[in-house]
């Protein structure tokens, strides 16, 4: 008969790996301190986190540097990782250090920075909105990941998950968690930025208060009411990566249109994308409608 001591390690199994993915996390911005604010140090602080976090995803998504992109030809300004679902598209766009990743694949964007000061924290906000404001707002209609539970098909608009991870900070968290809601409650409610972490010290989610009394988390910024601060502690990146996998686990994947990325923006429509001779074939001896002189 089993034992009630294994019960409470059981239960506190992702707490805890989530604690020492902090630990580690802090540990290797320790080692890059000695390079200075530089790109070397940015990108070893990216590289760090995105290895480090790779084990706790599921293995069908996939992590880049890069720019989103949609089929109108826009980009989103750099982002530090995106992740991407490795079903919708298979790779992203482009080679070296930054790649191009269609928005219809893209479940996630993160901004990672060695130190959250109120400059830093707003410049973070403004460039996660630029990539979740060029996924289109028209409805799409599936199955979640999660989903299983529903007797029908499912539609959203909703947005991907963005977020923002600081290693450290400067100034006083209070300054810094109201510059962040300052910030967020000034983009377009699509483009909020859903999670803050400042690792070990604060996280800020989102909530709607107006349901009652106690916390009542809402995991899209762009479905809640305001700003929730968690004085979380050692358990701020738990917050953060709960939000991250309540997105995806309630994501419907967008459609894909690739003749655009390929040819242009408009080649989707009813006008030729192509720049080469091309023809339909047809039995000339019983043409169709749409052959030349209307199958005369």
């Amino acid at each position: 008969m089993p034992t009630n001591n294994r019960e409470q390690p059981q239960k506190e199994h992702l707490r805890r790996a989530m604690r020492g993915l902090a630990g580690r996390m802090s540990a290797d911005f320790g080692a890059s301190s000695p390079l200075g604010d530089s790109l070397t140090k940015g990108g070893l602080r990216e590289e760090d986190t995105v290895a480090a976090f790779r084990p706790y995803l599921p293995a069908r998504y996939s992590m880049v540097k890069g720019v989103v992109i949609n089929s109108a030809g826009e980009e989103s300004m750099p982002q530090d990782v995106i992740i991407f679902d490795t079903n919708a598209i298979p790779t992203a766009l482009g080679g070296g250090n930054t790649r191009a990743v269609p928005v219809e694949g893209v479940v996630g964007v993160v901004q990672i920075k060695s130190q959250a000061t109120s400059g830093q924290i707003k410049s973070a906000v403004a460039n996660l909105a630029s990539a979740k404001r060029l996924l289109s707002s028209e409805p799409r209609y599936g199955y979640a990941p999660a989903g299983s539970h529903q007797t029908s098909m499912q539609s959203t608009s909703a947005s991907f998950f963005s977020g923002a991870l600081f290693l450290s900070k400067r100034g006083k968290i209070e300054t810094l968690a109201s510059s962040y809601a300052n910030a967020v409650l000034g983009v377009d409610r699509r483009e909020r930025c859903d999670a803050l972490c400042i690792v070990d010290k604060l996280a800020v989610l989102w909530g709607n208060p107006s349901e009652g009394s106690g916390v009542h988390f809402c995991f899209r910024g762009e479905q809640a009411e305001t700003p929730l601060i968690i004085d979380a502690r050692q358990d701020t990146l738990l917050f953060f990566y709960l939000t991250l996998m309540e997105h995806l686990a309630n994501w419907i994947t967008p459609p894909v249109r690739w003749m655009p990325y390929a040819f242009g923006p408009g080649s989707a429509g009813t006008r030729s994308p192509v720049e080469f001779k091309y023809g339909y074939w047809f039995d000339e001896n019983d043409p169709p409608k749409w052959a030349p002189n209307g199958g005369q």
